[in-house]
């Protein structure tokens, strides 16, 4: 029999273009959506903590792939007013406020319920300046003809105080006291559990008291937006703040595996715990009340888009390429995004632990949902296994006929006709590794080789000693090294965890120009 696992892309393909749950058998989502949207990679504040490492903006080879151009933002809007949006969070990756200019055009122009502006507050540090700010966004709002509410939601934590004053959150506090009174935008405090530095920064402000406290409550009725902590800060002055808390992701590109990291299940637990609590065990899916669902999107500032947690990596959607109904498609026609549309997150956890639980544990480990997907669904030969699984799966439950099978190769149906042991064995047979993909793909440079490397070293694959000398000798032939050990690899610069993070990140190549 055939291995197909050894040639795992040109199958993945195969499956992609033939076999789709046809639209009468398909479950519909009829809940407004969510949707969160990086403007930009740029920031001024370049806090150290930072999982994106946000740089100021200058002057890039490929500015494209670090913010939406003017042409990408009309066709966000485009795609926001043509997917029934119910929620917006516009937030970073870098500052939103940097593209001010962006942020008064969404205003303006986006059909939704609710505008959720996510900011250090870096920006109110001049009071005049923060005020100019405040009052357009005010402006824009009272001249819309639908109604819409905007939070004004600020990040306070001892991360970002290290380069952000208290008195500069309090500007936008006093600034916002003006109008306490207008129900169109509300000011919000957002802050990390177990860090004082929030109450510390209303202490500033003045005397107040607390309303309202709740643990696991969405931060509106229609949508549910879950926080793990909220309240309300109600002040002497008659100001009051909306302050939320969540859980701080201990997100890490290069988390050792390597049973060397002590606190490995505190991190598995964090982002488990946003999974379940969060997102109700489905990214993918926003929970609207009456137990209605709709679609949450995650749109990247180089226009990547995605429901949440289920970008395909070997075929990109992205609003430069793909309208709002592109995009549906292309997820719903795809049985492997369309399963974990329709089945959630456990479901495709379980299915990738039978061949690679490496991958699935790696996937919480760097800890940021953002990208788990990416880090999940990385080795082509599990992903092939997962669809194979869904296709046996859904003909099981008589979603799929057995002649929808008939446009498939005669070897992949056989393996699909196989029973579980045998297809799993069938895997484990094969000889294709991470390494493989790293040779077949030309536009592998020598530092992403070095990178993958130094991911090895980590833990990050399950590969032999064997595989690593072949791939190591590879290497050396390739770049005309004369490495010896897979140590000799390592590295820890600003510019190799940037090149980590694109990697996971990365833009359809023909958007790039």
């Amino acid at each position: 029999m055939t291995n197909i696992f050894n040639e795992p892309l040109k199958y993945i393909s195969e499956i992609s273009d033939n076999i789709s749950i046809t639209k009468d058998k398909r479950k519909v989502f009829r809940g407004k959506t969510m949707a969160f949207v990086f403007l930009t990679k740029f920031c001024d504040v370049e806090c150290a903590h930072c999982f994106f490492r946000s740089k100021r903006r200058k002057k890039v080879e490929n500015i494209k792939e670090y913010e939406l151009s003017h042409t990408g933002l009309e066709k966000l809007i485009e795609f926001l007013n043509q997917s029934n949006n119910g929620y917006l969070s516009i937030l970073g990756g870098g500052e939103p406020f940097n593209r001010f200019d962006y942020i008064i055009e969404i205003l303006e122009k986006v059909r939704t319920d609710r505008i959720i502006l996510v900011t250090s507050g870096n920006w109110a540090k001049d009071y005049q300046e923060a005020e100019e700010k405040i009052d357009k966004i005010n402006k824009t709002i009272k001249k819309r003809k639908e109604d819409i509410q905007v939070v004004l939601r600020i990040s306070v934590d001892k991360w970002h105080r290290n380069k952000i004053s208290v008195d500069t959150i309090c500007n936008i506090i006093k600034i916002m006291s003006r109008n306490r009174n207008d129900k169109k935008m509300e000011l919000q405090l957002h802050g990390i559990n177990g860090d004082s530095t929030l109450e510390e920064t209303l202490k500033k402000y003045g005397n107040f008291k607390i309303e309202n406290r709740g643990k696991l409550v969405s931060d509106n009725e229609e949508i549910l937006k879950i926080g793990y902590q909220r309240y309300d800060a109600v002040f002497e002055d008659g100001m009051k703040v909306k302050v939320g808390f969540a859980q701080k992701f201990l997100s890490n590109l290069k988390v050792d595996l390597n049973k060397r990291q002590s606190n490995l299940k505190d991190i598995i637990k964090i982002f488990e715990d946003d999974i379940n609590l969060n997102c109700f065990g489905n990214p993918s899916l926003v929970k609207n009340k009456k137990d209605i669902y709709g679609l949450d999107f995650l749109i990247s500032y180089n226009g990547n888009v995605s429901t949440w947690c289920n970008e395909q990596t070997y075929d990109l959607n992205n609003i430069y390429k793909h309208s709002y109904n592109d995009v549906i498609e292309r997820s719903f026609n795809n049985i492997i995004s369309y399963s974990f549309i329709d089945k959630g997150y456990k479901y495709r956890e379980n299915i990738f632990k039978e061949v690679n639980p490496l991958a699935v544990l790696k996937s919480k480990a760097i800890n940021i949902r953002d990208y788990s997907c990416a880090s999940l669904m990385e080795e082509r030969n599990s992903v092939l296994y997962y669809a194979i699984r869904v296709i046996k799966d859904y003909l099981e439950e008589g979603i799929l006929e057995k002649n929808d099978l008939n446009q498939l190769s005669q070897e992949l149906q056989d393996v699909i006709k196989l029973e579980k042991n045998e297809i799993i064995k069938l895997y484990n047979n094969s000889n294709y590794t991470i390494f493989n993909e790293y040779i077949e793909n030309n536009k592998v440079s020598k530092e992403d080789w070095r990178d993958l490397f130094n991911l090895v070293d980590l833990g990050h694959y399950n590969v032999s000693k064997n595989c690593i000398n072949q791939a190591i000798n590879y290497f050396n032939l390739k770049y005309n090294e004369r490495i010896k050990n897979i140590e000799e690899f390592k590295e820890n610069s600003m510019e190799q965890y940037e090149r980590l993070l694109n990697r996971v990140s990365y833009m359809r190549e023909d958007v790039r120009i």
